[in-house]
């Protein structure tokens, strides 16, 4: 997304996960939009710091006048759709929480993406064809076979589930991670092989994401321990004693810790909740992105615990 908040985009697991960064948010009640449907409301104030970066690139340049800025932005307030989840209207505030501007997004639908003959080129005849083009894709296939994806396609599961953009193919090595648990002990999901390893991601504003993981927890007992849950959220660092409100609110007794843009990268998580399921011997066994329910889990957990 970048430094600034022009990289918006309507679905809000990395939006909000980037404005995190420059901002103090916290949830508002919640409202109804305009197509009916309920909307959570987060409200923020812009740090300090996020001043400070625009006084540093406004020096040599005109009209660069920052407590301006402050005055017609000091804060913002995002609505998003219960039923679709995304962003669906913006609202920047300035001093005194008066509202300045509106960005909304209207009409919104999924991406079902182009057909084939939609990226089709007969160039010009006389017109010499950059071999960059060829030795690009050539790079392109070389890393994708390398990660194990199905470069550039999405998978449907179970009821139209889309599992993760770039899908880890099933049967691949699961990308190997460390990370320090809540409870500050050292995670290797190297070291969890020997029994399926569920991969959840998730974050404490996203209440979907936290009902998910409940659910998760709850097939930990029900399933006997035969297999483990790692939940990574998408929370900042600094929000750690969320994340623990979080885990203790709702009993949580997987393992939990807060990941960072290079896992989620790895795994390919655009949306949440998401999740990876990792077989005994650390391959992949299936994904799924923004599942209704756990169904299709728990059938391909039984798949794996019958062998």
């Amino acid at each position: 997304m970048g430094g600034g908040i022009g990289g918006l985009n309507p679905d809000p697991a990395r939006s909000l996960s980037e404005l995190k960064k420059f901002m103090d948010l916290e949830a508002g009640p919640e409202e109804t939009l305009e197509d009916g449907q309920k909307a959570w409301v987060i409200e923020g104030k812009f740090k300090p710091e996020y001043y400070r970066l625009l006084e540093e690139q406004a020096k040599g340049s005109e009209g660069g006048n920052v407590e301006m800025l402050k005055s017609q932005m000091a804060g913002m307030r995002i609505y998003i759709g219960q039923q679709d989840e995304y962003i669906n209207r913006m609202e920047f505030l300035g001093e005194g929480d008066k509202k300045t501007g509106v960005m909304e997004f209207q009409t919104l639908k999924f991406n079902q993406g182009l057909a084939p003959e939609a990226f089709q080129y007969t160039p010009p005849e006389g017109v010499e064809v950059n071999d960059m083009t060829e030795t690009m894709r050539r790079q392109m296939a070389a890393m994708r076979k390398a990660l194990g994806t199905e470069g550039g396609t999405t998978e449907k599961g179970p009821e139209g589930n889309v599992a993760p953009a770039g899908v880890l193919k099933v049967g691949v090595p699961a990308p190997a991670f460390k990370v320090k648990t809540l409870d500050g002990k050292d995670l290797d999901l190297t070291e969890l092989r020997g029994k399926p390893v569920l991969v959840f991601f998730w974050a404490t504003w996203h209440k979907g994401s936290l009902q998910q993981l409940v659910a998760a927890n709850k097939l930990t007992g029900e399933h006997k321990g035969a297999f483990d849950v790692v939940a990574l959220s998408l929370d900042e660092p600094g929000a750690a004693d969320e994340v623990r409100k979080a885990v203790k609110e709702n009993d949580l007794t997987v393992r939990v810790a807060i990941g960072d843009d290079a896992l989620f990268n790895a795994y390919w998580i655009t949306e949440i909740p998401a999740y990876v399921l990792v077989d005994a011997e650390g391959k992949v066994a299936g994904s799924e992105s923004k599942p209704k329910d756990l169904a299709a889990f728990e059938k391909t957990l039984q798949q794996l615990t019958k062998k």
